[in-house]
């Protein structure tokens, strides 16, 4: 017994009842069986799934969700039953969720971020990372350095960009995040005013001088590395912003040494800030290992069918009818066979 949407365009929900058919194969008496309607954990249908997928991350509580199906659709549910239907989701988007990775992995840079969030009246934490195409999610209720070596330790040989956390440095090429360092460098600036105000002018110039650079040579990079430290030296010895900047001066210069690296982490920054509001609404069950796993896989997958351009609700009802589905499509062999015969041109 199948819960699900009409067909066509109707959003009203019904009942349909199915008959999975079994053959035997007089030879090898291997079992086939049909390809059923939904999937393990749940009776709602794959559009049914989809719009509590969408739901939920558009800060939907299961309560609201529940309320939804029953004014919106006709359809009195309970909000177990929507709980069950996440679970339901994370088994069946746990093969893309770990695709994601794969992709990042690959990625010629990321950007990282981590940020508190609530988990039953404690502190907990989301790490971030996040490409062009794709974001990964992790929710854990640590802070420690334990967790980039559990989750994305196979990322430490890519070039990254974050902020001064001391765990990063576990990552072996860093560009450190200006818009962080700016940050810091402007509250002082306008608490304090005089030296700390010409300070903050004099980084804030310099970064607009190189944003745009393009490419620079180590000489080069070496020589703005200096500039950076004689504008550490102008906070005084004893002024603790010193020792922020000239920490962070090996590191400002990195994106200038790979093409197409950004000197800040502004997307991850903004992913991480959502996911942070979105967990304030559907933190429930967030406390619980299951909980804090289905909200990473829930939201990531969600985050990238959008940097995809697919609609989440399509990807679950593909991923239902074939199982092979990806979010990540390769490139048809026409356009493929076209790249490398670009390439061996150029060669």
């Amino acid at each position: 017994m199948v819960y699900d949407f009409a067909g066509n365009d109707s959003m009203q929900m019904e009942c349909v009842a199915y008959v999975i058919e079994k053959a035997v194969c007089n030879r090898c008496n291997a079992v086939s069986t049909g390809i059923e309607p939904t999937i393990n954990g749940t009776s709602l249908g794959p559009k049914a799934l989809g719009f509590i997928l969408e739901y939920y991350a558009k800060r939907s509580t299961a309560e609201t969700v529940a309320y939804y199906f029953d004014v919106l659709y006709g359809f009195g549910i309970s909000p177990n039953t929507i709980w069950n239907a996440r679970k339901a989701l994370r088994d069946l988007l746990e093969g893309q969720y770990k695709g994601i990775m794969d992709t990042i992995s690959q990625a010629p840079y990321i950007q990282m971020d981590e940020s508190w969030i609530k988990i039953n009246g404690k502190k907990g934490y989301v790490w971030l990372v996040t490409v062009k195409d794709a974001t990964y999610i992790v929710v854990n209720p640590s802070r420690s350095a334990v967790v980039l070596d559990l989750h994305f330790s196979r990322l430490y040989d890519i070039p990254v960009v974050v902020d001064g956390y001391a765990a990063y440095n576990r990552f072996a090429i860093r560009q450190r995040c200006w818009v962080h360092l700016l940050r810091e460098a402007e509250k002082l600036a306008i608490r304090r005013g005089g030296n700390d105000l010409c300070q903050y002018d004099r980084l804030l110039r310099m970064y607009n001088d190189i944003k745009n650079m393009g490419r620079a040579s180590a000489a080069q990079c070496r020589d703005l590395e200096k500039h950076v430290l004689e504008i550490a030296m102008s906070y005084g010895e004893t002024h603790k912003f010193r020792t922020t900047i000239e920490g962070a001066a090996p590191y400002l210069f990195t994106f200038l040494r790979y093409p197409g690296m950004l000197p800040h982490n502004n997307d991850a920054e903004q992913d991480i800030r959502d996911t942070g509001v979105l967990q304030r609404n559907v933190r429930h069950k967030l406390c619980e290992p299951d909980g804090m796993n289905v909200f990473a896989v829930l939201v990531s997958v969600f985050r990238t069918c959008y940097k995809q351009g697919i609609f989440p609700r399509i990807a679950v009802e593909e991923l239902i009818k074939n199982p092979d589905w990806s979010i990540f499509k390769p490139p048809n062999i026409e356009k493929k066979a076209d790249a490398v015969a670009v390439a061996a041109i150029s060669s």
